[in-house]
């Protein structure tokens, strides 16, 4: 007998089950040594005191996303990377995190290269309230969940009801503390696809590709539908993936809508 799938609705409110208290998961991350503090509010770049060892920059996590070179020019590093990818919109640049405050991660561009950003969290976990964003740029820490309507209605606000060029959604451990169906990180990310505007760059870090969906490994789901994007639309989409990482770059003729992927089909779409 085949698995019984959970409507969209139940998935909805497992998610909210699953969300410890956050002192519990501060002791937790604490227990593990896992450093929770690096992690939660990571830098750009990796930091030349804490070296490679101990690294959770962004650099570090997406490094094997980055091509070696673009337009004949060495790519050294993701800021670089990022920059040269979207200097038209130098001074004007919006970007945003999902997962994380984002405060160190804006910090390590190029001053007056981002011109509003935010970083969106189910809460601050340790607040600044000393903190100034460098270049003079707009910086604002949203609490809440990304699927309820009334934060999604927040973020369209802050950057006034424009899409954004970069977005970065970094969860490492936060993944533990999620359901594990695919069918919710879709949902999640076709949603982030919209918000991204044309020539924008998107860094998303999926649940591990060992996991399974309706029997299938979520790795060989997601290498049958990246085929497909590379075949249907190899000139308006550049996707990259590598295990559970993936950047994708919206360029000029995509989709508004972000190509389904084949997923077992839900019982409820509530």
């Amino acid at each position: 007998m085949s698995e019984t799938q959970p409507t969209y609705s139940e998935l909805k409110t497992e998610i909210i089950a699953h969300r410890l208290d956050l002192k519990e998961i501060e002791a937790r991350e604490h227990e593990k040594a896992r450093r929770p503090w690096r992690i939660y509010d990571s830098t750009l770049l990796t930091d030349p005191e804490i070296g490679e060892r101990k690294d959770f920059s962004f650099q570090a996590c997406f490094a094997s996303l980055l091509p070696k070179e673009v337009d004949g020019r060495p790519i050294e590093n993701i800021r670089q990377y990022i920059e040269e990818t979207l200097s038209s919109r130098n001074g004007q640049a919006l970007g945003i995190e999902f997962g994380g405050p984002a405060r160190q991660l804006f910090d390590g561009f190029t001053q007056g290269f981002f011109q509003k950003t935010e970083g969106v969290v189910l809460k601050d976990i340790k607040p600044r309230s000393d903190y100034e964003p460098n270049g003079g740029r707009q910086h604002k820490i949203l609490e809440g969940d990304f699927f309820d309507i009334k934060i999604q209605r927040e973020i369209g606000k802050w950057f006034d009801g424009e899409q954004v060029d970069l977005i970065f959604e970094k969860m490492e451990g936060g993944l533990d503390y999620l359901p594990y169906d695919f069918r919710l990180t879709m949902h999640q990310f076709s949603r982030m696809y919209a918000m991204l505007r044309e020539g924008g760059l998107m860094f998303v870090q999926l649940p591990p590709p060992h996991h399974r969906v309706a029997g299938e490994y979520l790795g060989d789901i997601i290498n049958d539908w990246v085929e497909g994007i590379h075949a249907n639309y190899p000139d308006v989409l550049e996707l990259v993936v590598h295990q559970n990482l993936l950047r994708l770059n919206k360029l000029p003729g995509a989709p508004d809508v972000l190509p389904k992927i084949n997923l077992p089909r839900m019982q409820d779409t509530k």
